[in-house]
């Protein structure tokens, strides 16, 4: 197996500067009769006293099991991964001895040959940028510009406008109260399917009415155990009245508006500035799906023993997430899960033996960046923004390595060309050849 336990020893002067660290700490807090002032002489008499010296070495104890789980491994010869686990905790005997820490930690599995090079994969599809696409994202610029003004008791609503109805729901004559059905907002001649049941038929009713009228109409609830038992499966009567409406006032795209709205100088820039945009966002997206292929062909290249205690440790905290949420899962989810776990972190022990190999570094500036980016709309307030501004921040490291990887293996397979690493020697060469061009030219300018 992969375990190992592993014994990291502090020579006495770094368990006496632990035990000072602590005795010093303790100073501050503890009154001590007999008129002690000097921290020094205080030091030295908490020392003496048993429950005291007890509490010291405790403590000290623990900040150097920190110390070693953090420093200590990566002095080790052997690479392990996960967190270390402590095999005992330790007793400080002496406070002017040595002190041996024992861990049970997994050593980090590595295939007989690393293989990434010849990789059963393709190139990247060609993206494609279609005029429909282009027309689509004009509409939405258009549409982000769209503004709603009150209509006038005798305007007729039209496709689009938005309503604020009133209703009222009967089955077989008598009232019924049913969630969501109170008061809706319902924008005319909409097609999308949204609570309530009838929100679709209600949409379809009102282009061609006006602000203050009524209808009603009979509607076949559906027989469904989401919905409410009330209604369910039952012919319900709904009465409606248009409360407040506001009608869709759509720009029309002009050279005027392209120029003073979008800023931009014409249409036709318009369009090709978001041609170039879509493409962009095209690729980036294609570029996900396929790094996953390809981060798949890696683990599918390269067959590692399984990190148990690793697996186990992260599935058995997923568990207990899912237990404390009230959630049940099958035998079947478990095992599905395990699975994902085990493909997970084999993925990140094999692109970070990749990254040793090509001497990739992430790139914590920029991780941080898109962080900011992605968290600026956030509170920072909210009690739970750091724990979520670490996970993104993780998260955008993991995708920076991901990426960095994937460029790299691209290159490898000939499907993106090596990018040009210029050094003082090459700029030196082409200044000469440059100079020696001019000469030429100059002596048969003379010729």
């Amino acid at each position: 197996g992969l375990e190992r336990k592993i014994e990291i020893t502090f020579d006495q002067t770094e368990v006496a500067a632990a035990i000072d660290v602590q005795a010093r700490k303790l100073a501050k807090e503890v009154k001590l009769p007999g008129g002690y002032t000097k921290t020094t002489t205080k030091m030295a008499r908490l020392k003496q006293i048993p429950a005291f010296r007890k509490q010291i070495g405790y403590h000290a104890v623990e900040e150097l099991v920190e110390t070693a789980a953090r420093e200590g491994f990566q002095e080790l010869t052997i690479k392990t991964i996960g967190r270390p686990e402590l095999d005992s905790m330790p007793e400080i005997e002496s406070f002017s001895k040595p002190l041996t820490i024992g861990f049970l930690a997994e050593e980090r599995p590595e295939p007989e040959k690393l293989e990434y090079s010849k990789l059963e994969i393709s190139a990247l599809d060609e993206i494609e940028v279609s005029e429909d696409d282009i027309d689509a994202a004009v509409n939405e610029q258009i549409g982000i510009h769209t503004k709603y003004e009150d209509v006038n008791d005798d305007d007729v609503l039209d496709v689009g406008d938005l309503t604020l109805i009133t209703n009222e729901l009967k089955v077989d004559g008598e009232v019924v109260q049913v969630a969501q059905t109170g008061s809706v907002a319902v924008v005319a001649g909409s097609e999308e399917e949204k609570p309530p049941a009838f929100f679709k038929e209600l949409a379809a009713k009102l282009p061609g009415m006006k602000k203050g009228d009524k209808d009603e109409f009979d509607f076949d609830w559906p027989d469904a155990e989401t919905e409410d038992e009330a209604v369910r499966g039952k012919l319900v009567n709904i009465q409606f009245t248009i409360g407040l409406a506001r009608k869709k006032v759509v720009p029309e795209l002009t050279e005027e508006f392209v120029k003073e709205t979008l800023k931009e100088e014409s249409i036709e820039t318009l369009r090709q500035s978001l041609a170039e945009k879509l493409k962009e966002r095209k690729i980036s997206e294609a570029k996900m799906g396929h790094m996953t292929t390809v981060i798949e062909a890696i683990v599918k290249a390269n067959e590692i023993a399984e990190p148990t205690r690793m697996i186990e440790h992260q599935l058995n905290e997923t568990l207990e997430k899912r237990k404390n949420e009230e959630k049940e899962i099958s035998d079947d989810e478990k095992a599905t899960l395990r699975k994902d776990i085990a493909f997970d972190i084999s993925k990140h022990i094999l692109l970070s033996l990749i990254m040793e190999a090509e001497k990739i570094e992430p790139d914590p500036e920029k991780a941080m960046a898109e962080t900011q980016k992605m968290m600026g709309h956030m509170d920072q307030n909210d009690p739970n923004f750091s724990n979520m501004m670490y996970s993104a921040y993780s998260y955008m490291l993991n995708m920076d390595v991901e990426m960095q990887v994937y460029d790299r293996i691209m290159e490898l397979h000939g499907f993106v060309a090596k990018k040009e690493e210029t050094t003082e020697e090459t700029t030196e060469e082409k200044k000469e050849e440059t100079a020696d061009e001019e000469t030429e030219t100059v002596a048969e300018e003379q010729e």
